[in-house]
């Protein structure tokens, strides 16, 4: 029964000085992720069929999207759907004010393709001047919509292992070194989720396999420069996740492997696991950008509300893991059989949710 994380990431890794970037995972066994998948992509469709599959939640953010989506390609006609009329409107108010950007929006939507951000956002902004009263019953659809896909993050929780998310965020405030940040992360995400399941074995099993399924982004690889996304560096992040080239890893008897299966782009035939991946991506980042001086405790709980996955309030075991010093502080202690132990790194400049789990995750694995 392999294990998998469909991984998604939130912030702005290109800038430095962003405190909120974070490589984030949906944690299940890959029997789950196969059973949900097709169900949700139902649901969404009888839900929202104005909305394209996949769903993005950049997009769903944008409650202005719902005039584009129906001034587009017209997919709803149920007399439910409170918020046609406002659209109609809205579009008729606003697209004189943003010529360019409801023209390149829609052309794109029409071929199949997500409009990009900047075009949204200034639609956005001539709707707050033109129709702010005709974004409000848009924004209530976008409201009903993200509540539907946090429902079922919870649901698939219910049915996952007792951690159905592994978030990796930075720990403390960069030190100008030239590194990518994904690629910083990356192996800090697999390497918690490696860790999780070998602190909580599958029973009756003593090897396991832990599935990689990873969305496609722009990386700057040391070797060659700006270059998309590859499985090779799946097999370096689960190199470094694991400290072995073998990408396994064992304690008390148990072994965890990591398969990395694929680097794939956000397209029509789109894992439904990548759907809520990305919610959760999204909304933790809201968390992060909010939290990051917060204790471990605060910062479980607003995840939980936000996202509708549970954090465990307890430090010990904590799924919100950390890079940088924190990460390093961890390995230090690992296997060692004592914490503290001389020389570990200093976690004075990690925030206090990234010191506490740093602690926790290194008394559990000495």
């Amino acid at each position: 029964m392999p294990l998998a994380l469909y991984i998604d990431e939130t912030g702005d890794f290109s800038d430095a000085r962003a405190r909120d970037v974070a490589v984030c995972g949906l944690f299940g066994d890959e029997r789950l992720h196969a059973h949900v998948a097709p169900r949700l992509r139902a649901a969404a469709a009888e839900f929202a069929p104005e909305v394209p599959w996949p769903w993005h939640a950049a997009h769903l953010n944008r409650g202005v999207m719902w005039a584009l989506w129906h001034a587009a390609e017209p997919r709803s006609d149920a007399p439910a759907a409170f918020w046609r009329e406002p659209a109609d409107q809205l579009a008729e108010k606003v697209r004189p004010h943003a010529q360019q950007a409801w023209r390149q929006s829609f052309e794109a939507l029409r071929v199949g393709r997500r409009p990009k951000l900047e075009w949204v956002q200034e639609i956005e902004r001539a709707a707050w001047i033109h129709d702010p009263e005709g974004l409000e019953p848009l924004e209530v659809r976008q409201s009903q919509v993200l509540s539907f896909l946090t429902a079922w993050l919870a649901q698939f929780a219910v049915h996952a292992r007792s951690v159905a998310a592994v978030i990796a965020a930075e720990s403390a405030i960069l030190d100008g070194a030239q590194r990518d940040r994904y690629l910083a992360l990356l192996p800090v995400t697999v390497g918690r989720a490696v860790d999780l399941a070998l602190t909580e074995p599958v029973q009756g099993l003593e090897s396991t396999e832990l599935h990689l399924h990873v969305l496609d982004r722009d990386v700057i690889d040391n070797s060659i420069g700006k270059t998309g996304l590859h499985l090779r560096h799946l097999h370096a992040a689960a190199t470094l996740a694991t400290g072995s080239p073998q990408r396994e890893r064992r304690r008390a008897g148990q072994l965890v492997r990591v398969i990395p299966v694929e680097v794939t782009t956000f397209s029509d035939d789109a894992h439904a696991s990548f759907v809520l991946a990305d919610r959760l991506a999204n909304a933790a980042g809201r968390v992060l950008r909010n939290g990051a001086t917060a204790d471990y405790v605060s910062l479980a709980a607003a995840l939980t509300q936000e996202t509708g996955l549970t954090f465990w309030p307890e430090v010990e075991r904590s799924c919100v893991a950390a890079g940088g010093p924190a990460q390093a502080y961890i390995d230090h202690h690992r296997d060692q059989g004592l914490h503290p132990r001389p020389g570990a790194p200093d976690l004075k400049s990690c925030r206090p949710w990234a010191a506490s789990q740093a602690r926790a995750w290194a008394a559990e694995l000495a």
